[in-house]
């Protein structure tokens, strides 16, 4: 009887107050929780209300219960979503629990979204025993408060002009990272970065990014109305956490969805136990293993040439992550240098490339696109040597596409070499039988004792009256 009694009186401290059930619109707290919000002068959100019962709910508090709800929301006109926080509700009756499905089918029939977070197993199973758990939903339920949040924060807020939601730090996030001067990926946003036309690195923030099916496909269906051109992504998991079976099941269903709307995707850092967690559960095999890349510049390296097919933009901001394949020639100081960086000419029959970076899975085939540019429109070229000293690693894949590499470039009439492998590098190619197959006469110590076997045949018949190789040559562009 209580909320009737005191609908239209204005008793601050009636003494029966203590006795009825004690309801609560929480907000989130500094320290991170979500907490009484008229108790702690918290702000509340536009679009979202964490509404908490604090008691049994049977046929006596169910209609106090009711009122303060329909009330609470009719006083909120951009609320979209209500969380009903029942870790405190230790019991239900059937007359309650019938009640509480009229509410929520009334809610809902209003246009709002409504779940509920930390009700118990007791609590569920009378739900369900009174026939109300389908209506309601096994969907809308969920364990904690943050998992609540996560899950309906990004639908409640599409178009919303919300400028600083007191939510926020719990919602799912996609925020775009850009190469930053410092040479590591930065929030484009905060740093004002400048952003790849055809490319995006997008890293998954939020303390439960997948609790639910609908909140990531949300949050990238903002981004990609603000990104048209953008064809290619790269999804970062390094601040992904906790991951069990739904959560799996969730990111599955989203990159599937995202590739659906024409994106290729990949997906980079991705922390080991969450990598764990995905191929135990079949994920991995589902995505495909070639779709994760232990990096983000391995993931760069694998999509870059594709994503910028057809299109000029130059210099791409994402350009620097890459590994870099240089020309070199003899530069002043007596070493090779990069002949683009110090304006040196370019031999025109024997091409010195140096590759910085390892050479795995993830980047021979840019390794291999990069090489054909390097050597297009060059009708004189005869003899290719790379430059290995710079070769950080090799894994057994890429070693054993480098044969058929080699075998394409001999197939253009191309002799090809390549010199200063480290140890480890050099005995990954002999393990793998990969030497035999490039040939133990192509492999040599130092780029000095290359060339001295290569040059003169290189320059049979020649007309090259200064070779870059043998002395420096400054570009005609410089040189004018």
């Amino acid at each position: 009887m209580y909320a009737a009694a005191h609908r239209e009186g204005d008793e601050e401290q009636c003494p029966y107050r203590g006795v009825v059930p004690r309801l609560v619109e929480l907000s989130l707290h500094p320290d991170g929780s979500l907490r009484d919000a008229v108790r702690y002068r918290l702000p509340l959100c536009r679009h979202v209300a964490a509404l908490r019962i604090d008691s049994p709910l049977n046929r006596a508090s169910i209609r106090y219960v009711e009122e303060w709800v329909v009330e609470t929301v009719g006083q909120r006109l951009e609320l979209r979503s209500v969380i009903v926080v029942g870790h405190r509700v230790t019991s239900i009756d059937t007359e309650a629990a019938a009640r509480l499905e009229g509410l929520v089918t009334e809610l809902r029939r209003h246009d709002l979204e409504v779940v509920f977070s930390g009700l118990t197993d007791d609590v569920v199973d009378e739900l369900d025993r009174a026939g109300v758990l389908e209506s309601i939903g096994r969907d809308a339920l969920f364990t904690t408060q943050a998992e609540a949040v996560a899950a309906v924060w990004p639908a409640a807020h599409e178009g919303s002009e919300e400028q600083a939601c007191p939510l926020e730090t719990l919602a799912p996030r996609l925020r775009e990272l850009a190469y930053h001067p410092e040479g590591t990926l930065r929030d484009a946003g905060v740093h004002g970065l400048k952003r790849c036309r055809h490319l995006a690195v997008l890293r998954i923030d939020g303390p439960l990014p997948f609790a639910s099916r609908g909140a990531m496909p949300s949050a990238f269906d903002r981004w990609a109305t603000a990104r048209p051109v953008v064809d290619h992504v790269i999804f970062v998991g390094s601040a992904l956490g906790q991951f069990e079976l739904r959560e799996s099941e969730h990111l599955r269903e989203f990159v599937t969805y995202v590739r659906e709307q024409g994106f290729r995707v990949a997906l980079a850092n991705v922390p080991d136990r969450v990598a764990e967690t995905l191929a135990r559960n079949g994920i991995v095999d589902a995505l495909g293993l070639d779709s994760f890349f232990a990096s983000e510049p391995a993931a760069l390296a694998s999509m870059w040439s594709h994503a910028h097919a057809g299109h000029d933009e130059d210099p791409c901001p994402l350009a620097p992550l890459l590994p870099r394949i240089t020309e070199l020639a003899l530069h002043p100081d007596g070493s090779f240098r990069d002949v683009a960086r110090y304006g040196l000419e370019r031999c025109r029959h024997v091409a010195v490339l140096r590759f910085d970076g390892p050479l795995d899975y993830s980047t021979v085939g840019f390794f291999e696109r990069r090489l054909g540019e390097l050597l297009e429109g060059r009708p004189e070229l005869r003899h290719v040597l790379i430059a290995g000293h710079t070769l950080g690693r090799i894994d057994a894949v890429a070693a054993e596409e480098l044969v058929g590499v080699f075998q394409r470039l001999r197939e253009r009439g191309l002799h090809v070499c390549i010199s200063g492998l480290k140890d480890d590098v050099l005995e990954v190619l002999r393990r793998s039988g990969v030497e035999d197959a490039i040939g133990s006469s192509c492999i040599f110590p130092t780029q000095a004792a290359a060339l001295e076997r290569l040059h003169p045949h290189a320059h049979e018949g020649s007309d090259e009256e200064r070779c870059p190789l043998r002395e420096v040559v400054e570009s005609e562009s410089v040189a004018g």
